[in-house]
């Protein structure tokens, strides 16, 4: 029973000081996670104006490409259940390279005669 004790301390001590090395070198290496998230950033520094260029939106489910012209913002509903496309459409101009999935287009014109807003 002593022997049984005596083994039992021994491993809860080393277990110990193996897990407090760990955390004492894990607190050695410093990450910068803001500059290493910024990487994957999107950056438009000017609006869209093709749809291939558009700001993607969307839940995973549904969603939109989100572009503009000089004056509209224009929107490309998708969804990944929809597949438009077969042998016989004539829905998409490049149906190599188009998106199969569309769902329909959305065109908000926010200029009334005026100038341009884009």
């Amino acid at each position: 029973m002593h022997r049984f004790f005596l083994s039992f301390v021994v491993i809860a001590v080393a277990i110990t000081l193996v897990s407090l090395d760990a955390f004492a070198a894990e607190r050695l290496i410093q990450v910068d996670r803001r500059s290493q998230v910024s990487r994957a950033d999107l950056n438009f520094d000017t609006p869209a104006t093709r749809d291939e260029e558009g700001m993607p939106v969307g839940n995973g489910r549904t969603g939109s490409l989100v572009w503009t012209s000089p004056s509209a913002l224009k929107m490309q509903i998708n969804r990944v259940d929809v597949h438009a496309m077969d042998s016989t459409t004539t829905s998409f101009q490049r149906a190599d390279s188009d998106y199969g999935s569309v769902c329909g287009y959305v065109d908000i014109n926010v200029a009334g005669g005026g100038e341009d807003v884009f």
